[in-house]
């Protein structure tokens, strides 16, 4: 038996050999994994690299804002569109995302961090929290000097009190009229002590295959925007019989008081007198439209018009296209999208929204849906609104961010990012206009 034994040991030996060697493969794997998900919960260096696109100086978030681009500058406005993901979002399905991450208190200390560091003059957020907005933003934001308009707080689709908003600087603008709908939210602003007014939009439309609500909701937007400008442009022609329609303008507002907490006050009634003569207004429409560039929402705002032709989108019946799709209206054109040029750059056009991380069996999920809509400086003469000069752009994330999110296991949100959509940041130039007497 001894002989017999020892053969079979014998020949069991690569056997096992084999296992081990495995098993210690096995081992470094994992453990290099879990060092490289060690070595990424610390921030990784915001780059301080600039290119220039087209006249455009493009900044990492460790240069912004740009030199000789300062924050706060009379004829500049710096503006930030961001979709900071909500607090009682539950993670279902997100399993690349640690436990210790979820909790909003986690994630809005971060938040807070990340909004500090951008030293912008209009915040337009998606997905806060009206019912929790004081102890959320509404208290740190008003510590560092904004104020802020809301959408409608009502219930509807499941999407109680997460709203966008926009705070605004009280130092540079001044609020002159509001409108807040159930995805919408619009205000107009006095720029400083000259007269220039320039209306600003956060949004957040229907998400998922819902191309049609999405289009009535833009639709509704651009309506209510171009009656807000038949009031402050006395001389505006008159609308077209598939264009706009008139719209109340509410006298009431939703605005920040200094302690951080929502209150309605009373807009003062503007006096006629002072509407006449007032330099083209402005317009800037942001946020997270849910919508690929070739959707027909960002149709209508790219074109400035909109009739049943460019409806291509597939997937729907007639029957479930909106019936009222023809839009046209004599003041405002099409609208610029501040991002579109960085697609001409070797890196292309960075993401907006992501879902999903490297090693997981299903691929990582990257789309660009979130956008700064403006009317530029070359507005063509169907147009009544004056022109921004685009200055500056942020990279929603540096260099070292994304090759960190190139590693196994590893996405957004994270130990240092506290949403899964990137932030938008443009700098614009104000065209000069007389001070206020």
């Amino acid at each position: 038996r001894y002989p017999e034994t020892m053969a079979s040991r014998a020949s069991k030996l690569p056997l096992a050999l084999a296992a081990a060697v495995a098993a210690g493969a096995l081992g470094i794997y994992l453990w290099s994994i879990r060092r490289r998900r060690k070595d990424v919960k610390k921030k990784p260096e915001d780059g301080r690299g600039e290119e220039d696109v087209r006249g455009v100086r493009v900044c990492e978030p460790g240069n912004w804002p740009p030199k000789g681009l300062p924050a706060n500058t009379e004829g500049l406005l710096n503006v930030v569109s961001w979709n900071t993901l909500c607090g009682k979002f539950h993670f279902k399905n997100h399993d690349w995302v640690p436990e210790e991450c979820k909790p909003w208190e986690y994630r809005r200390d971060l938040l807070w961090k990340y909004l500090d560091s951008f030293s912008a003059d209009v915040f337009c957020l998606q997905e806060t929290e009206l019912r929790n907005f004081a102890k959320d933003f509404g208290i740190f934001m008003a510590s560092k000097g904004y104020d802020y308009i809301t959408a409608d707080p009502k219930y509807r689709n499941g999407h109680d009190h997460v709203k966008p908003v926009i705070f605004y600087r009280r130092d540079r603008l001044v609020l002159k009229w509001y409108k807040g709908k159930s995805r919408t939210v619009v205000g107009e602003f006095q720029v400083g002590s000259s007269r220039q007014r320039i209306l600003i939009a956060s949004c957040h439309l229907q998400g998922g295959h819902e191309a049609p609500t999405r289009f009535s909701q833009a639709k509704s937007l651009l309506k209510t925007i171009d009656a807000r400008l038949r009031i402050i442009n006395p001389n505006a022609p008159p609308p077209d019989s598939e264009g706009s329609s008139s719209s109340r303008s509410p006298s009431r507002s939703r605005k920040g008081s200094k302690r951080g907490q929502s209150q309605r006050i009373e807009l003062k009634e503007e006096n006629p007198e002072d509407l006449k003569d007032l330099p083209p207004p402005l317009l800037l429409i942001t946020g997270d439209m849910n919508a690929f560039v070739e959707d027909p929402c960002m149709k209508l705002f790219r074109n400035g018009f909109f009739n049943k032709s460019m409806w291509n989108e597939p997937g729907y019946k007639p029957e479930q296209i909106p019936r009222k799709i023809n839009y046209k209206t004599n003041l405002i054109g099409p609208l610029t999208d501040a991002y579109e040029r960085l697609g001409e750059t070797k890196k292309g056009r960075p993401h907006t929204y992501q879902w999903g991380a490297p090693g997981m069996e299903l691929p990582v999920r990257k789309y660009v849906i979130d956008y700064i809509l403006y009317a530029n400086e070359r507005q063509d003469k169907t147009s009544t609104l004056g022109g921004l000069k685009l200055k500056a752009l942020r990279l929603p994330l540096g260099e070292a961010g994304m090759e960190a999110l190139k590693q196994p296991m590893v996405g957004i949100p994270n130990h240092w990012y506290p949403s899964d959509h990137f932030p938008l940041s443009a700098i614009f130039e104000l065209p000069r206009v007389p001070l206020r007497s």
